[in-house]
């Protein structure tokens, strides 16, 4: 991996030397930055904050602590780079002179990495969480909602009628039926809740009634969508855990199919919930 290397006197902050591969991965030679504390177009990673001077693994080298930040980054022609920067002080005897500062552009690394945690979390088919991503939100919101004191609900959701689609129209309208559901449920989520398919044509969702009726009106696909709702509630204390709470839900989904005929309000949407738990005993 290339490394940019600037160095400066340990004193004053001087530039004493810069390598053209810093150069290049900064986008202008450092070693014509006096101040270390004037670099340009330095960023705190993922926002618009000037990366703060004193954060810079310089200030602290220049104390004689070896120091590291992964959380920088760079403009360079209206493009961000991600870097990871590295800074040791240079002794003479005791005395500190010198500080070496060792900088990586290490945009690439992160896009795999941010790529491959999307792969482990997030549903390929539906970009929504999958079963790992949904246990790792949810058990988080549970712990919330108790922090909080508040109840929370959970729903599980089954798309009726799958493999009737896939048999007569093909797995391609299945995906695409499967699709087009994860959207609907994506567009009724409010800020903290968390959406997930968790296997096979299950997902969790709320306040689909009148939004399934007007895809199936427009669409113009052969065959409608309907799902079926099991509903389970989490009282804040209660030591339920989110496994619980879905064997609860998915439990309700199927007695929402065996109430059919007594659903309510009637639909493309069958909703039933279990009894609200109260309390329980460890």
């Amino acid at each position: 991996m290339p490394i940019g290397v600037d160095v400066r006197d340990a004193d004053t902050g001087e530039p004493v030397y810069a390598n053209q591969v810093a150069g290049r991965i900064l986008g202008y030679d450092p070693g014509k930055v006096v101040a270390p504390e004037d670099l340009p177009n330095l960023y705190t990673s993922g926002t618009g904050e000037p990366f703060p001077p004193e954060r810079l693994p310089l200030a602290q080298a220049r104390q004689g602590h070896t120091a590291s930040v992964d959380d920088l980054e760079v403009e360079v022609d209206a493009q961000r780079r991600r870097l990871e920067v590295v800074a040791t002080p240079i002794r003479d005897g005791d005395e500190i002179r010198y500080v070496l500062v060792a900088l990586a552009d290490i945009t690439a690394e992160r896009q795999m990495a941010e790529e491959l945690r999307k792969l482990s979390v997030v549903d390929e088919l539906t970009g929504v969480n999958n079963r790992r991503g949904f246990l790792l939100a949810a058990r988080t919101e549970l712990r919330r909602a108790q922090l909080a004191r508040r109840p929370a609900v959970l729903l599980f959701i089954d798309l009726d009628g799958l493999k009737r689609i896939n048999d007569t129209y093909g797995h391609s309208a299945g995906d695409h039926a499967i699709g087009a559901t994860a959207g609907l449920l994506r567009a009724n989520t409010r800020r903290g809740d968390v959406l997930g398919r968790i296997g096979g044509d299950e997902l969790w969702a709320r306040r689909l009634r009148d939004q399934v009726d007007r895809h199936n009106d427009s669409a113009g696909q052969p065959y409608e969508l309907a799902v079926t709702v099991g509903v389970s509630v989490f009282n804040h204390d209660s030591s339920t855990t989110i496994e619980e709470l879905i064997d609860r839900a998915d439990a309700a989904m199927y007695l929402a199919r065996e109430l059919d005929d007594r659903q309510e309000p009637t639909g493309p949407v069958r909703i039933h919930a279990r009894p609200r738990i109260t309390h329980e005993r460890g």
